[in-house]
C-alpha cells in the first residue's frame, strides 16, 4: 500500500507553487481593490475645508477687531462727552482745588476757564486754552506765551522744562531775592490727541491673547492628526 502514495512535492516546487499562489492573489486583490475609500476620505477633506474656512474667517474677524476697537471705543466716548456737554454746567466748584499736591496719576494743569483759574486735567486741556506755566514744570503740549508784544513771544516745545534765567544780579542775602515768576502761555496743540494717535498705532502690535494661542493649537494639531496623513496615504495611492 506504500508504494501506491505519490511521493509529494520537491522543497523548490511546492516554494514555486506557494509564490505562484500569492502572486495570483496579489494580482487578483490588486485588480479589485479601489485606490481611495471614498466615504471616509470626502468625510475628512469635508472636516479640513470647513476647519480651513472658520480658522481664515476668524483670523480676519479678529484682525478687523484689533484695527477698530480703539477707534469704536474713542468714537462712542466721543459721543458720551457730546452728550455730556449739552446738559452739564461747569464752574469754579467742579475743578480740583489750586491748591491740590502734585499726584503721579492726575496731571493737573492751572489753566484760565471762563475767566478764572483752575485746575484742569491734563487730559481736558484742548488747542487755544491758556495755562499758566510755573518754574520747572513740563510743558503738556506745543505752545507760545502769550505777550502783548510780538516780539517777546517765546515757543515752548512738547515735554521742555519751563525754566525762567534767575535775576542777573541777584541780591547778597537770599531773603531779598525774588522768586521766579510764572507765564502765560497759549496752546497749540490738543495734548490728548498725542496719546490717541500712539494708541491707535501700536493697536494691532498687542501681546498674543489667549484665544489666538487657542486656535493656533487647534489648527495645528488637526493638520498634524488629519491633513499630514491624508496627504501622506494619497500620495503613496498615487504612485
Amino acid at each position: 500500500m506504500v508504494s501506491d502514495i505519490p511521493p509529494g512535492l520537491a522543497s523548490t516546487q511546492a516554494f514555486n507553487v506557494l509564490i505562484e499562489d500569492i502572486k495570483k492573489t496579489l494580482d487578483e486583490m490588486e485588480a479589485c481593490r479601489p485606490y481611495f475609500t471614498y466615504e471616509s476620505l470626502i468625510a475628512e477633506v469635508v472636516f479640513l475645508l470647513f476647519l480651513f474656512i472658520g480658522n481664515v474667517t476668524f483670523k480676519l474677524w479678529d484682525s478687523k477687531i484689533k484695527h477698530k476697537e480703539i477707534i469704536e471705543r474713542t468714537k462712542f466716548i466721543t459721543k458720551y462727552l457730546e452728550d455730556c456737554s449739552k446738559i452739564s454746567k461747569w464752574d469754579e466748584k467742579n475743578y480740583p482745588n489750586l491748591c491740590s499736591p502734585l499726584s503721579p496719576s492726575i496731571v493737573l494743569q492751572p489753566t484760565l476757564r471762563d475767566g478764572k483759574l483752575v485746575n484742569v486735567p491734563w487730559a481736558l486741556l484742548v488747542r487755544g486754552d491758556c495755562v499758566q506755566l510755573r518754574p520747572g514744570q513740563p510743558i503738556p503740549a506745543k505752545c507760545r506765551s502769550y505777550q502783548d508784544n510780538e516780539e517777546d513771544v517765546k515757543n515752548f516745545e512738547y515735554n521742555e522744562v519751563y525754566s525762567p534765567s534767575p535775576d542777573k544780579n541777584p541780591a547778597v542775602d537770599i531773603r531779598q531775592c525774588e522768586p521766579l515768576q510764572h507765564i502765560y502761555c497759549v496752546l497749540e496743540e490738543t495734548p490728548y490727541i498725542r496719546n490717541l494717535k500712539v494708541f491707535v498705532q501700536k493697536s494691532c502690535k498687542r501681546p498674543t491673547s489667549s484665544v489666538e494661542k487657542e486656535r493656533y493649537l487647534l489648527f495645528i494639531m488637526t493638520m498634524e492628526h488629519f491633513g499630514i496623513p491624508i496627504a501622506v496615504v494619497s500620495f503613496q495611492n498615487l504612485l
